[in-house]
C-alpha cells in the first residue's frame, strides 16, 4: 500500500470546487455556491450556479470511487431546479456534459483521469485517498 492522504469536508469542498469551475466555464456556467457534506459511504453536495443569467439549484448524493484510472462517480441521485422546472440529475447532465472522457452508464459517471492514485475511500467524515507506490507525478 502507499502513502495516505486524509482530506476533511472543507478541503474536498476546495478541491470539488476548483475543479468543477474549470469543467463549467467551458459551458458558460459560473458556479457561486457549492456546500460538501460525507455522509457515512457517500457525498452530499448542494450548490448554486449561474446559467444564462438564471440561477440553477442543484441537490445530489454520490459515491465516489478511484479505479482503473476513472474518478468513477456511482449511486447519483438528486435534481436540478433550473426557473419552475425540476430535471432529474443524470438527465439534465448526459444533455448538458459533452466530453470524450466521460463514460455513462445507468447512475454512474466514469471520468478517465491517469493519477497516481490506487483507491478512495469514504469513512468517518474523510476521504482517504492512497497513492501508488513508487509513482512520479510528471507535468
Amino acid at each position: 500500500m502507499g502513502d495516505i492522504v486524509i482530506l476533511n469536508e472543507a478541503e474536498m469542498q476546495i478541491g470539488l470546487s476548483f475543479i468543477l469551475q474549470s469543467v463549467l466555464k467551458k459551458y458558460d456556467v459560473v458556479l457561486q455556491e457549492m456546500n460538501l457534506k460525507i455522509k457515512e459511504d457517500h457525498l452530499l453536495m448542494t450548490s448554486v450556479v449561474l446559467y444564462n443569467q438564471y440561477h440553477v439549484d442543484v441537490l445530489c448524493e454520490f459515491n465516489l470511487k478511484y479505479e482503473n484510472q476513472h474518478f468513477v462517480f456511482e449511486n447519483i441521485q438528486g435534481k436540478v431546479e433550473y426557473l419552475f422546472l425540476q430535471f432529474p440529475i443524470m438527465s439534465f447532465l448526459k444533455s448538458f456534459l459533452q466530453d470524450s472522457h466521460i463514460i455513462w452508464k445507468d447512475n454512474q459517471i466514469q471520468y478517465e483521469i491517469d493519477l497516481p492514485i490506487e483507491s478512495l475511500n469514504l469513512e468517518d467524515g474523510q476521504l482517504q485517498v492512497i497513492l501508488k507506490n513508487n509513482q512520479s507525478v510528471s507535468p
